[in-house]
C-alpha cells in the first residue's frame, strides 16, 4: 500500500545525498511513474484486517508540542513552517537567556545510522502552478504518526486540487488509514463491505 511505502522510504531518507537526490528527482516525471509503477495488481491489500476508529482520544492528543504555519502575503510569497518541541512544554526545561523551550526529541534519534537526520512526519507542503506560476496551496502537519500525517495529507491534496473540495470540506472528510494491524477508518465512512471492495 502506498502508505507503507512512503513510511518506509522516509525511514531511508537519512543522509544528505539521499536528500539531494529525493530533490533533483521529485518533480521528475520519470521517477513520479517508477513509484506509481510500485502499486499495480500485485500490492494487493485484501487481506488487511479493517477496525473501525483508528485514532482514540489519547492518541488524539498525543502530539501537543508541535504546530504547523502557512502564510501567503498580498505579493503571492508563500511560506510553510512546521515546529516541534515534542511534547507540551518540551524538556520542561528554557533557554535562561532567551526563554525558548527545549524540545525533548533524543528518543526520536535515527537508529538506522549515527550523525543523520532524525526521522520525522512533519510535512510543510507549498504546491506551485508551473502554468499560471502561482501558487495554488500552502498546507501542511504538524506530526504524530508518520502513517497517520502523509495519508491525511495525501486526502487532503487530493480532494483540493483534483476533485475541487473547500479545504475546510477537505480537511473534515473521514479517512482510510494504514497502521501497523491493517486498514482503519474513520466514523463516517461507508460500511465495512464497501471498504472491502476497495482495498482489494
Amino acid at each position: 500500500m502506498a502508505q507503507n511505502y512512503i513510511n518506509t522510504e522516509l525511514e531511508e531518507l537519512n543522509s544528505e545525498d539521499q536528500l539531494k537526490f529525493l530533490l533533483q528527482n521529485i518533480t521528475q516525471n520519470k521517477f513520479i511513474e517508477n513509484i506509481i509503477q510500485k502499486f499495480g495488481s500485485n500490492s494487493s491489500t485484501s487481506e488487511m484486517p479493517i477496525k473501525e476508529e483508528f485514532l482514540s482520544k489519547n492518541e488524539e492528543d498525543s502530539d501537543l508540542g508541535s504546530s504547523n504555519i502557512n502564510i501567503v502575503d498580498s505579493d503571492g510569497n508563500t511560506i510553510s513552517v512546521a515546529h516541534s518541541i515534542n511534547s507540551p512544554f518540551g524538556s520542561l526545561r528554557r533557554s535562561p537567556i532567551l526563554g525558548i523551550l527545549w524540545n525533548n526529541h533524543l528518543f526520536n534519534l535515527n537508529n538506522h545510522s549515527t550523525n543523520n537526520r532524525q526521522i520525522s512526519p512533519t510535512s510543510p507542503i507549498i504546491v506551485y502552478d508551473r502554468e499560471s506560476r502561482k501558487i495554488k496551496l500552502a498546507i501542511g502537519a504538524s506530526g504524530g504518526t508518520s502513517l497517520q500525517t502523509f495519508s491525511s495529507l495525501s486526502h487532503v491534496l487530493f480532494q483540493v486540487l483534483s476533485n475541487n473540495k473547500p479545504l475546510r470540506e477537505a480537511v473534515n472528510m473521514p479517512r482510510l488509514y494504514k497502521n501497523h494491524h491493517g486498514i482503519a477508518y474513520e466514523s463516517g465512512l461507508p460500511k465495512v463491505n464497501f471498504l472491502i471492495t476497495l482495498v482489494q
